[in-house]
C-alpha cells in the first residue's frame, strides 16, 4: 500500500499566506488595496453587530461621555453611533481649523447635556446648525437639515475617542489635494 501522498509546496509571493487569518484577512482571495478596505469594513460590520447583540442580551446600554477643552459643557450620547466617518467638506475646514474632520453620527435624540450649555449658531443658513462652547470655543456639535434625526459630534470631543475609527470619507470631493489617507 502506497505512503501517504505529499502535496508539493507552491511558492508565495511576500505576503501571501496558507493561513489566511494570519495575515488579518477573512476573505477567501489574496486581497488588493481596495479589497483589504472592504473586508475591513465587514469585519467592523461584524463586531458592531456582535456588540449590538451583546448589549440586547446583556440590557447594557453603552454611552459615551464627551465635553469641550475647559470642561464648562459636558455631554453623554447613549447606544451604539450611527456612524463614524472623515469629513472633507470646507465648511468643517473652517470650522474646525484642520484640514480635515473627523465625525460621530448619533441620533438627536440619543444625547443629553449633563454639564453647561452648547451654543448653536447657523453656519450654512437654512442648511447646517453647529455648536461649539461659548467659554473656550471648542466645537462640539454639527446638525444638519438634510439629517434632521441626527447629531455629530467631533471625536475629539469624546473621552474615549480611540474607541471609535472612521469607517468612511464625505465630501471626498473637497479634500484638499495634499490631504492624504491610507484607509
Amino acid at each position: 500500500m502506497p505512503g501517504p501522498v505529499r502535496r508539493r509546496s507552491r511558492r508565495r509571493a511576500p505576503g501571501q499566506y496558507r493561513n489566511r487569518r494570519r495575515a488579518g484577512n477573512d476573505c477567501a482571495v489574496p486581497l488588493t488595496a481596495t479589497a483589504r478596505r472592504f473586508c475591513k469594513l465587514i469585519r467592523l460590520d461584524r463586531s458592531t453587530s456582535r456588540r449590538r447583540e451583546d448589549q440586547i442580551m446583556s440590557g447594557t446600554i453603552e454611552q459615551f461621555e464627551g465635553g469641550c477643552l475647559c470642561g464648562a459643557v459636558r455631554f453623554v450620547a447613549t447606544g451604539l453611533p450611527k456612524g463614524v466617518y472623515w469629513c472633507h467638506c470646507q465648511s468643517c475646514r473652517r470650522h474646525t481649523g484642520a484640514p480635515a474632520s473627523v465625525f460621530v453620527a448619533f441620533e438627536r435624540a440619543a444625547y443629553t447635556v449633563t454639564k453647561g450649555e452648547i451654543t448653536k449658531f447657523d453656519s450654512t443658513q437654512g442648511r447646517t446648525r453647529r455648536g461649539f462652547c461659548a467659554r473656550c470655543g471648542s466645537t462640539l456639535t454639527c446638525e444638519s437639515a438634510r439629517l434632521s434625526t441626527e447629531t455629530h459630534f467631533p471625536i475629539g470631543a469624546f473621552d474615549r475617542a480611540a474607541e471609535l475609527q472612521p469607517t468612511r470619507h464625505v465630501f471626498p470631493e473637497e479634500r484638499l489635494a495634499w490631504f492624504h489617507l491610507r484607509n
